[in-house]
């Protein structure tokens, strides 16, 4: 692309070789029109430089499909002894929690006296010694599903695309659910990068640790190029002293889709919206170590 300078050059010399004042001193019709094309030509180039390297290009979003994540460890461990102390309490007990009272009738009274770590150390001991199988029933998972500390994520392979030449920073990226059934609208904030191996060739013996590349702070998209990263979102319960939601996100039919800001809070990109839903069926998978991808339409 010409230099300012140049193109300054260029025109003066067209100026200087076309203009031929007459012998009175009067500028010719042909000269009006040699200035008038230098004009056009400064204006043209004025624009693409203030179009290409003053005002930042736009940023294109590709989102291919949505993940939802399995909880993590801590998570599931927390549910497991929440649904393990709601069986023992229900009148509906599952088979292997009427069988594990047989083997330590004790158990219920330790739970009532409120000795819950002793409980859960004699019932773990008492799997273990006796190789009970235990099978956590499903609606007592969905159910605890509705809280929050149930842990549910969303991995988005995120693809930047920058239209102009000058680099734009990503600071903070957002994941939005509508609900069509009512107006909940439910926010989860990229929190971690994601070694794409991890997900796209699961392994469910993977350490949480060893899933993750590292923490998200933002994304550069260079100029006239693509960055992409698999980010996993977790849900905003809270943000600036203003509550967000008090339940987890719930089965249902939603509009989902991205947003990217700077880091003085302005919107930089908006995805379009893509269709989700969510059955309950989805959180009993995940809670049991699945990861669950969704291809976008």
């Amino acid at each position: 692309m010409l230099q300012l300078s140049q193109i300054e050059s260029i025109i003066n010399n067209k100026i200087v070789k076309k203009m031929t004042p007459s012998s009175d001193g009067a500028i010719s019709a042909n000269d009006i029109a040699t200035i008038f094309v230098a004009i056009i030509s400064f204006a043209t180039f004025l624009y693409v430089l203030i179009k290409d390297f003053l005002i930042p290009g736009k940023i294109l979003i590709g989102i291919n499909q949505i993940i939802f994540l399995r909880p993590p460890t801590n998570n599931r461990q927390l549910v497991a002894q929440a649904i393990i102390e709601t069986d023992f309490k229900s009148s509906n007990q599952s088979d292997w929690v009427k069988h594990l009272i047989t083997i330590k009738p004790e158990l219920p009274r330790i739970l009532q006296s409120g000795q819950k770590q002793l409980f859960f150390e004699t019932v773990q001991g008492a799997l273990t010694e006796h190789n009970i199988p235990t099978s956590f029933r499903n609606d007592l998972i969905i159910d605890l599903s509705k809280q929050t500390g149930f842990g549910t994520s969303f991995g988005i392979p995120v693809n930047l695309t920058n239209s102009g030449l000058k680099p734009i920073y990503i600071s903070e990226i957002v994941l939005v659910f509508e609900d069509q059934n009512s107006d909940r609208i439910f926010y989860f904030d990229a929190f971690i990068v994601l070694k794409e191996e991890s997900i796209y060739k699961p392994n469910p013996e993977i350490k949480d640790v060893d899933r993750i590349d590292t923490v998200f702070n933002g994304m550069w998209v260079p100029s006239k190029g693509v960055s992409s990263k698999l980010i996993q979102c977790i849900l905003r319960i809270e943000k600036n002293d203003k509550i967000f939601t008090k339940t987890n996100i719930l089965p249902g039919n939603y509009k989902y889709y991205v947003i990217g800001y700077s880091s003085d809070g302005e919107k930089i990109f908006e995805s379009k919206k893509y269709d989700l839903k969510i059955e309950p069926i989805t959180f009993i998978n995940s809670f049991s170590g699945a990861d669950i991808s969704v291809k976008t339409n």
